[in-house]
């Protein structure tokens, strides 16, 4: 027989199998073709065009013929939210939003998206940084050093309490803890 076994998951599973959390022999065993999938957070380039396509499915299913619009002010917000559920989340936010709306444009009130507005998130004026980018190094580079520092600097002026940097910089603490992993940055 042969067959060929497709695996998704949203953890890493080589520090995992590091960890003695995940089976090596299996690891590798799976691990012929890794194909690296950035969370919707970091690919906000991608929402517009994702919520096209998605309304068109959602509406499809729920027998819609003419699709809303969505609104310049709910595109900001669908753009500035952080998705801690990825592309289910905003599946699930379009599709309630399409429910609710009996009109041409989706609107921020059919959206329903809790963002933190219980603390003022740092503007960039208060924040400055030092970028050095060297002989052959790339924007990838530069923009994880950027990142580090943004991280860092939000640590340190919270006190190193992680809800209220991520408050500071306006994303959830899920979001603010996977970056801190993704950096491999310690609480102060």
């Amino acid at each position: 027989m042969d067959t060929r076994i497709i695996a998704a998951t949203n953890r890493d599973l080589e520090s995992e199998v590091q960890a003695r959390q995940f089976r090596a022999d299996l690891y590798h065993r799976i691990n012929v073709f890794t194909i690296n999938i950035p969370p919707l957070r970091d690919r906000v380039e991608d929402i517009p065009s994702l919520c096209i396509q998605l309304l068109k499915k959602i509406g499809h299913r729920l027998g819609r013929g003419q699709l809303p619009l969505i609104d310049r002010r709910s595109m900001d917000l669908l753009c500035s939210y952080d998705w801690p559920g990825n592309i289910r989340e905003l599946t699930n936010v379009l599709e309630r939003a399409l429910i609710l709306c009996d009109g041409d444009k989706i609107t921020p009130s059919h959206l329903n998206i809790k963002t933190s507005t219980d603390a003022k998130p740092m503007s960039t004026d208060e924040m400055s940084f030092s970028l050095r980018v060297s002989q052959g190094g790339s924007m990838h580079q530069a923009l994880h050093e950027v990142k580090r520092q943004i991280i860092e600097a939000a640590l340190a002026r919270s006190r190193g309490s992680i809800k209220n940097a991520a408050i500071l910089l306006g994303i959830s603490r899920d979001s603010f803890v996977h970056h801190m992993r993704s950096l491999d940055i310690r609480r102060l």
